[in-house]
């Protein structure tokens, strides 16, 4: 058995291949690993080894490993990706080294739709950071990125969080411009939430464990996303199968932190799967208990049609339940009167339940094109108990308020890309859809011992969003990339307020956003790059607000 390293350029297409001298018998095995010169493994690489006995391809797993059976003398050894023809290159037979060129114009190769490297380029996060970490709380997804993301919790870690980028305040992630996060394609920011425009609250289901890596995009700068982009995009993909059957892993720590995970996923020849569960429970540093406990489910199964066409099925579910001391004022601290992990109402706190079912296809052409479609339909429920202003309004009962959100999701993306050379040089075009449609019931409710007693406003509200883009990458030069797009988004706000009648409506609205993206390279000797892009991007507003105020 032979074992192949692949170095040269940082890369995550291939371009070359190698001839090897050898005679290999009835049984015999060629295996390899294909990485960058940063030592990162590739996967999903397409390598072609040609023998007496005839010609295998097979691709790179998540290792970057391949395996072939081989029969009679090795002529070739061909690695190649999916947007850049290969170009077989005959080494010496006695130089074992496959050479690695980049290119700018890439596709990852999975069955979930992800953002592909049309320029500008992607800042991407492996695994690694997640299997190493000990994590307790789901603003460390963000911190642990080092992308310029600034997250936090001001309620014990129960409800969405607070999210920060560039000096911008995010709120819960859809004010400021945006910040788009997204969880194998489902967006994660709730429109018109009961809560805050954006509310990221769904990410408290989402298992460390089982995430496969992170691509992170800067800015409104790539026509495949739209509404809450324009502070950029964090795009979160998990695992379809974990390298052991079972795991297994245990946490604790102070304030009563608790953590276990717990996942089974079996070896099968033309299929990967997994089942996971996690639950955790603290009780935080406050006089009154947080009492902040989780539980989430995640399944996998994908349906492998040869090396090109894979079928999939995903299910999350979570549940989340927490008490909050709140917010308390600063002054009574100061003056010693109240602890600062102290309280004034004693009901604050939440729920939240979510569930999420997925389909996901991909299918490969001869000609290095791919078609991929995924689908999904999310339910979820949100309660959010608080006091922001004690006894002001009411010296007997307290000024306590429930705030609810309760929506259905159905969200469709389609996206095809075909590589082809225009005027001589390697170009990608890429073209795709996604629509998504929530129907939501928001309202705000005075409270007492978590019981309404009252409404204040409650509305039915619909929010429908279709969008279709276009985008065309060349790699002009070996030391210059161009990039064009444009995206369409339409929106419909459709709001019954169930108060105030008089305040409700229908608003729709259109946007075309243009993209150009410019990135060059002055030194082939050195890894310097210099990134000019524009984008016109959207950020939606709460559907109460468009139909008040068009």
């Amino acid at each position: 058995m032979r074992m192949i390293a692949a170095r040269g350029f940082a890369a995550v297409l291939l371009l070359s291949g190698l001839s090897v001298a050898g005679a290999y018998g009835a049984g015999d095995q060629l295996s390899g690993v294909v990485a960058d010169e940063n030592h990162l493994a590739l996967q999903g690489v397409r390598v072609t080894i040609r023998s007496a006995g005839g010609e295998v391809t097979v691709r790179t797993d998540s290792q970057g490993r391949f395996t072939a059976d081989v029969e009679g003398e090795l002529i070739s050894l061909k690695i190649a990706g999916e947007i850049i023809p290969a170009e077989e290159v005959r080494d010496r037979l006695s130089d074992l080294r496959i050479v690695v060129r980049k290119a700018d114009i890439s596709i990852h190769d999975s069955i979930v739709i992800r953002a592909s490297a049309l320029i500008p380029g992607i800042d991407r996060r492996d695994d690694a950071i997640y299997q190493n970490a000990l994590f307790s709380r789901d603003d460390q997804l963000f911190s642990t990125l080092d992308a310029g993301i600034n997250a936090g919790q001001h309620e014990g870690g129960g409800k969405s969080v607070e999210v920060r980028r560039f000096g911008f305040n995010l709120d819960h992630g859809g004010v400021s411009g945006g910040l788009k996060v997204l969880v194998d394609n489902v967006q994660q920011n709730h429109n018109s939430q009961g809560h805050g425009q954006g509310y990221l609250g769904q990410l408290k289901s989402l298992s460390p464990e089982l995430v496969e890596d992170v691509d992170i995009l800067d800015g409104p700068f790539s026509p495949e996303y739209g509404d809450f982009s324009g502070l950029g995009v964090v795009h979160i993909r998990q695992k379809e199968r974990l390298p052991d059957h079972v795991t297994l892993r245990m946490q604790g720590g102070s304030f009563g932190f608790r953590r276990a995970f717990l996942a089974y996923s079996p070896r099968q020849d033309e299929s990967d799967s997994l089942l996971a569960w996690e639950s955790s429970t603290t009780d935080g540093p406050f006089l009154n208990p947080l009492d902040y406990t989780r539980h989430n489910f995640t399944g996998n199964y994908t349906r492998r049609f040869g090396e090109e066409r894979a079928l999939g099925l995903r299910l999350n579910a979570g549940t989340n339940r927490f008490n909050s001391s709140g917010q308390i004022p600063l002054d009574e601290v100061a003056a010693g009167r109240l602890d600062r992990f102290g309280l004034l109402d004693s009901q604050n706190g939440g729920r939240s339940r979510s569930a999420t079912v997925g389909l996901y296809y991909r299918n490969g052409f001869q000609d290095d094109a791919s078609f991929k479609v995924d689908g999904f339909v999310s339910r979820s429920l949100l309660d959010l108990f608080a006091n922001f202003t004690f006894f002001l309004n009411d010296l007997e009962r307290g000024d306590g308020f429930q705030q609810h959100d309760s929506r259905l999701q159905e969200g469709a993306n389609t996206q095809y890309l075909k590589p082809f050379r225009l005027l001589g040089r390697q170009s990608a075009l890429t073209v795709g859809g996604n629509v998504h449609d929530n129907q939501i019931n928001v309202g705000l409710y005075p409270s007492v011992g978590r019981i309404p007693q009252g409404v204040t406003t409650r509305a039915d509200v619909r929010v429908s969003n279709v969008a279709g883009y276009v985008h065309e990458a060349i790699e002009a030069s070996r030391s210059v990339q161009l990039g064009f797009g444009l995206r369409y988004d339409y929106f419909r706000f459709d709001v019954r307020d169930r108060v105030q009648p008089a305040t409700s409506g229908t608003a729709p609205i259109g946007r075309l956003q243009p993209k150009a993206n410019l990135v060059l390279r002055p030194y082939a000797s050195l890894p310097i790059k210099l990134f000019l892009n524009y984008g016109r991007g959207i950020s939606s507003q709460d559907a109460r607000g468009v139909i008040q105020r068009p």
